[in-house]
């Protein structure tokens, strides 16, 4: 008899995480069924290569919505014969509504804790949520670590979402042989970011800086503008509307560089060391490009293997590192970043907690 995942995505981020869990669950011999919230599906239209049946949830705050989607969804998963639910974001209201709902028993359950600090601040949603978890998986090994230590009444387990499908332009971007890029990943955000740093940066002359990333708020635009101003044109590249994925994956692939600009001083900075992950991060790990990092990360083997270390502190140590002759040949040396190792690693943890059904 084959196994059957149904893969669930309420919300309408997080979206990058699937091609891994996909991936991983087709070749550890499941029959792959993705439920996903309907505003995410033009996000999401390179899964079709994975040919797996996409189902679309159409989400809305109304009670009587969300009862016809739990309804249609029980009817699904018995018609499909599923026999594991995987959460790839456990978190939020309308997941602990769901995981309320009988027919999820003797269901396998499993899920992606995006943001582990919620149970580290002892949440009472999310430590409902993860009740009715039978493993909770975090996006790092360092944050597994911590996690267990905070909070071992839990599951916890580590996935690295760091695959990507091959997405191809059909112009391709051109990238000048004397040019080199930084690229920084990901939404407009002056609280999760230290854009400050970047206005006393000196760029050497061959350097562009390219932000991939929208804001979505006009005070977060107006903040991003004034940054600007503090650069030479010809040097910074960036996006005033959504960026396709192709186009974005593109500069990815060229980029010599990912600069997540997550420092000290910058409110959430405690999260990132012990509780969450930056989507940078798993792109650098997955296209394997060198990430520039705060040193106040350099404690941490992810970081040892794929980083170089400069002090946000001090501006011009970043410019000094950027004047160096860099070669990436001596990192990304550890097995984890190899999906063979992954697909082994995932394995084992489903043999561990196979359920009889």
């Amino acid at each position: 008899m084959s196994k059957r995942v149904a893969i669930l995505e309420f919300q309408e981020s997080h979206h990058e995480c699937l091609y891994t869990l996909v991936r991983l669950f087709q070749d550890s011999g499941y029959e792959v069924h993705l439920f996903l919230n309907a505003k995410i599906k033009p996000r999401v239209r390179h899964l079709q290569s994975l040919r797996v049946p996409m189902h679309y949830m159409d989400l809305s705050t109304k009670l009587r919505r969300y009862v016809q989607v739990w309804l249609s969804l029980r009817y699904q998963f018995l018609q499909l014969g599923i026999d594991t639910v995987y959460l790839n974001t456990a978190e939020r209201n309308t997941v602990l509504k769901f995981l309320a709902l009988p027919f999820l028993r003797p269901t396998q359950v499993l899920g992606t804790l995006h943001n582990v600090q919620n149970l580290y601040r002892r949440q009472k949603r999310q430590l409902n949520i993860n009740k009715r978890i039978d493993v909770c998986f975090v996006l790092s090994d360092y944050i597994l670590d911590h996690a267990k230590i905070k909070v071992p009444e839990v599951h916890f387990e580590s996935l690295y979402s760091i695959f990507y499908p091959d997405i191809q332009l059909k112009e391709k971007l051109h990238k000048p042989s004397e040019e080199k890029w930084i690229v920084v990943p990901g939404g407009i955000d002056v609280n999760k970011r230290d854009y400050n740093f970047l206005k006393k940066l000196v760029l050497p002359e061959n350097y562009n800086i390219i932000f991939l990333g929208v804001a979505h708020h006009p005070d977060q635009h107006n903040l991003f503008v004034k940054l600007l101003t503090h650069f030479n044109t010809e040097q910074i590249v960036y996006f005033s509307d959504f960026i396709e994925k192709s186009i974005f994956m593109e500069y990815i692939k060229k980029a010599d560089f990912i600069l997540p600009l997550i420092h000290r001083n910058t409110g959430n900075f405690a999260d990132f060391k012990t509780g969450k992950i930056s989507g940078a991060f798993n792109l650098a790990f997955g296209y394997q490009k060198l990430l520039l990092m705060d040193k106040a990360f350099q404690d941490i083997e992810d970081f040892q293997d794929t980083s170089l270390f400069y002090d946000s502190e001090k501006v011009s140590s970043l410019t000094l590192l950027l004047t160096q002759d860099i070669q990436n040949t001596n990192f990304f040396r550890l097995e984890k970043w190899e999906y063979s190792h992954q697909l082994k690693a995932f394995n084992t943890i489903l043999d561990k907690i196979s359920i009889n059904l």
